[in-house]
């Protein structure tokens, strides 16, 4: 299967999710899932399939589902994985991990994961090391990429820049 056939198979399963439609999606997604796509994977994290599964049992499944996501490298997965571990949602509050995912979706291209990796790096926060200008380079890519709060926190930095020189 060719890029553009997985592309396909993954927007048509998105919009099935969307329309609430979650057999169907899995039925699109299951060759996607067996060949471990990570992107597929992560769609799939996101639902139920039976619905006797209780939350406890899902949170479980999706989590499990969604790390391996993220370890293949979806960005989506990585950057919502880094957002359980930043607030301690659904797994233990780790925010030196949660950098480290934030870090790695940013890199993947992921808009709101820059808007997280660029204060890490701006301020040398959550294990990362300070780097005021990559900082600034992220957060500026996710005012560009309309993220809300990053033109805010983009002037922040300005502001700290211009009264520290």
């Amino acid at each position: 299967m060719n890029n553009s056939d997985q592309e396909y198979l993954l927007q048509k399963a998105r919009e099935k999710i969307e329309a609430g439609a979650c057999r169907a999606a899995y039925k699109i997604l299951a060759p996607l899932i067996v060949a471990k796509c990570p992107e597929a994977l992560y769609l799939y994290s996101t639902f139920r399939l039976i619905r006797k599964e209780t939350d406890e049992d899902f949170e479980k499944r999706s989590l499990g589902i969604l790390t391996e996501a993220a370890n293949l490298g979806s960005p989506e997965a990585q950057y919502r994985l880094g957002a359980y571990y930043d607030v301690g949602d659904v797994v233990d509050k780790d925010r030196e991990k949660a950098a480290q995912l934030f870090k790695l979706a940013a890199e993947g291209g992921h808009s709101k994961a820059k808007a997280f990796h660029g204060l890490d790096l701006f301020y040398g926060l959550n294990g990362i090391s300070q780097d005021k200008a990559s900082g600034m380079g992220f957060l500026r890519q996710a005012v560009d990429e309309h993220v809300d709060g990053a033109e805010y926190e983009l002037q922040r930095m300005y502001d700290t820049e211009n009264q520290t020189n």
